[in-house]
């Protein structure tokens, strides 16, 4: 008894979803009536506008009411989307505690559930509350059918990992690769007597992590296009990811990656395996890193938290020695000159290292701002390529010195008409050095206006050239 004890305090608190109205009226009632009581039986409540999302709304309000322990509606007022989500709430077979100021709301197939009339007294709500959450929470651990650890068995690149492990004794995944992208090697083994489903599965990560989850796509890159006798159109890149709930990143993982693997009734003492893709950021060589792996079932979620620790072996190739003995800029654009005719693509890698001199030298602040000063040196690289002398991009400069870097950034996606930064960086291959690519990879200093607009038009451009690399693979060779 004492171990299964231990085992439930090291679970999270339990989570409390609440539906109501959004009506500053109903504030004080979720407050210090709902959230009051939450307190006093030691769970967590939350509401969806305290929460920080990128899906829609609706996604959202389905995917944490399957999240939660228990359901809280307000019923007062019949509000249509209140009845909607506790329709859900229902489906899914959770344990909804209804309340309301009338009992007039309660609509009349559902009279007979038991449910709180508080009569706008907040007090009255909190007292009478607290029993019945503290049943609810109690059932709601009954029928996640929680057993000790062992219910089923978690390893990750053969190594096991388990729940509820302190930072300073995480499990270890160690070794070296021979490229960027790799996999890891996930087993689930169901210990149960009971079949057992995994619905959903996230890894976490730190902003900006040397090592990240990584999905199969086309690479649009011209320098790889052109390069026809080689099947380089395809490749991998950093999956799809969005900011974690504060209530899930307090370990400071922000970053929530959706992984594709589930699986339904799985036997007793059988076994499903999956690869997460994996790869290290560019110009990266090794990680030590902590990331954490969630499993969600149908009643609850677990969390494992491991320690990844790799070192790339590679041998550079020719071209990557040269441009990276480059030190000025002089000596890039030399070499891009000299070998522009016979080696385009070692001439392109020389301009991109003569961009990123000049923006290192410029003094940037942070690791946003040399990237978006960067995209401006690169602007001027590839206007002075076109244009066969050196050009000076002033009104970007002018409009920097005015509004700082990232303002400037901010202003130029948020015009209506495409900026022409990107054709030119694309003909240069470096498109991925646009003012959008910028803002989607650090959202937090821009609007969210900029941010969805500067996601359109990357999924737009990726989109037309993938059209046209498609295109031409169709065509015959001669």
């Amino acid at each position: 008894m004492n171990e299964i004890m231990h085992y439930f305090d090291t679970l999270p608190k339990p989570f409390i979803f609440v539906l109501m109205p959004f009506d500053p009226k109903f504030d004080d009632i979720y407050k210090f009536g709902i959230k009051g009581a939450c307190d006093d039986v030691g769970a967590y409540a939350e509401r969806l506008d305290e929460q920080i999302f990128i899906e829609g709304m609706l996604d959202r309000i389905f995917n944490q009411i399957s999240k939660a322990d228990v359901i809280v509606a307000d019923m007062t007022g019949r509000n249509p989307n209140v009845f909607y989500e506790v329709g859900y709430a229902h489906a899914n077979g959770k344990i909804v505690l209804l309340v309301t100021q009338n009992s007039d709301d309660i609509p009349f197939d559902l009279k007979h559930r038991q449910h709180t009339v508080y009569s706008g007294k907040i007090d009255l709500l909190r007292q009478e509350l607290v029993p019945k959450l503290q049943w609810a929470i109690g059932e709601a651990q009954k029928r996640s059918n929680v057993a000790l650890p062992g219910h089923w068995s978690v390893r990750l690149n053969e190594i096991e990992l388990n729940e509820g492990v302190r930072d300073a004794s995480l499990p270890l995944i160690t070794g070296t690769i021979d490229q960027r992208s790799f996999s890891l090697p996930l087993k689930i083994r169901n210990e149960s007597t009971a079949s057992a489903t995994l619905r959903r599965t996230y890894l976490f990560n730190t902003l900006g992590n040397a090592v990240f989850p990584a999905e199969y796509k086309r690479l649009i890159s011209p320098i790889h296009l052109q390069q026809e006798e080689k099947e380089t159109s395809l490749g991998w890149v950093e999956a799809e990811s969005f900011s974690a709930n504060p209530v899930d990143a307090m370990d400071g993982l922000v970053r929530q990656y959706r992984i594709p693997f589930n699986f339904l009734d799985l036997p007793p003492g059988d076994t499903e395996m999956f690869s997460i893709q994996m790869s290290l950021a560019e110009d990266v060589k090794q990680c030590d890193s902590v990331l954490r792996l969630r499993l969600h079932t149908p009643q609850r979620y677990y969390d494992y938290k491991f320690r990844l620790k790799l070192q790339l072996l590679v041998t550079e190739d020719v071209k990557s020695t040269i441009v990276d003995r480059l030190t000025t800029v002089e000596e890039c654009e030399s070499l891009a000159n000299n070998v522009q005719k016979s080696n385009p693509a070692l001439a392109t890698e020389a301009r991109r290292r003569a961009v990123e001199l000049r923006a290192a030298a410029h003094g940037a602040k942070t690791a946003a701002e040399q990237e978006a000063l960067r995209s401006v040196y690169a602007y001027e690289e590839g206007l002075s390529k076109k244009r066969g002398r050196r050009i000076r991009a002033s009104r970007t400069w002018q409009m920097i010195d005015r509004h700082g870097i990232i303002g400037a950034v901010e202003r130029a996606v948020n015009r209506k008409k495409e900026t022409t930064g990107y054709m030119v960086l694309r003909e240069m291959g470096m498109g991925d050095f646009a003012f959008e690519v910028v803002v989607v990879r650090y959202p937090h200093l821009f609007s969210p206006e900029a941010v969805t607009r500067s996601q359109g038009r990357i999924d737009k451009w990726r989109d037309a050239e993938q059209g046209a690399a498609l295109a031409n693979a169709d065509k015959p060779r001669l």
